[in-house]
């Protein structure tokens, strides 16, 4: 019984560790929009040639997956 009870200690420490490391990505996740917004509202153009650009990326990465699938 002293397992279970050091087994339920442990989860019940392991929850509230990951709810702790959750409510502080959250606050980073927000104060990181926040940031983007600001950035994109100073600097409409840089942000569309940002977006272009990862566009791109992501539209050659999936050609190249796509065309070595076909092999």
């Amino acid at each position: 019984m002293k397992k279970d009870s050091n087994f339920n200690k442990d989860v019940a420490l392991a929850k509230k560790k990951a709810k702790v490391s959750l409510s502080d990505a959250k606050k980073k996740l927000l104060k990181a929009e926040k940031e983007v917004e600001k950035f994109v509202e100073h600097n409409p153009e840089k942000a569309v040639a940002i977006a272009v650009g990862i566009g791109a990326a992501i539209g050659a990465a999936i050609t190249a997956i796509a065309k070595h699938k076909k092999k």
